[in-house]
């Protein structure tokens, strides 16, 4: 069985509906650090992004800039695009783009909608990578129907399949954050 330990300390999401709110939900549920930069305005597809996320606001509304801010201060960034390679949408050639920049370790999920799957993926870069800080990004609800829900249910999945609990988790992110790993972000917290 998969330890704790193995699970990133901090999820960094953008606040966009689909991928990037389910990430944030699963970490606010689980009492995991979440952070990571949204829109200006906090600006997003279905009205702004809540503040109940501890989100940066980025200096304007285009998604290059909060992008790259996420991608440069994460360890790793998982991608939920859910189409094959030869119809990616150009939000996820940017990201693959900014990660390659950034030599930084990423994967593209496109099995949507074969959660089992996309959960033994997900936990198989978490292993191998063992990032802390983990950006996670895709479909906007809108491009994808159904995004939000397969992202939250693979992340579950994944921590479920790890032998991570909820109050393990958050114990977990209390003794990282003592280390000092998680001070990739200063006050990027669980509400």
């Amino acid at each position: 069985m998969e330890t704790a330990l193995h699970f990133p300390t901090t999820i960094f999401s953008g606040g966009e509906s689909g991928a990037e709110r389910a990430a944030l939900d699963f970490a606010v549920e689980l009492k995991v650090f979440h952070g990571g930069y949204c829109a200006k305005g906090r600006v997003a597809e279905d009205g702004k992004v809540p503040e109940r996320y501890d989100l940066r606001e980025a200096a304007s509304t285009e998604y290059a800039e909060r992008l790259w801010l996420n991608v440069s201060q994460a360890d790793a960034t998982a991608i939920f695009d859910g189409l094959p390679s030869a119809r990616r949408r150009p939000e996820t050639v940017l990201a693959v783009a900014a990660c390659k920049r950034c030599r930084q370790p990423f994967m593209v999920f496109s099995a949507f909608p074969h959660e089992e799957m996309e959960m033994r993926e997900f936990r198989s870069f978490v292993r191998a990578y063992r990032p802390s800080v983990l950006y996670i990004t895709g479909n906007s609800e809108s491009q994808l129907r159904g995004t939000y829900s397969h992202v939250k249910s693979v992340l579950m999945a994944t921590v479920s399949s790890m032998g991570i609990l909820p109050r393990q988790a958050s114990v977990q992110n209390l003794a990282a954050n003592e280390a000092g790993r998680y001070l990739h972000y200063p006050g990027g917290i669980a509400s």
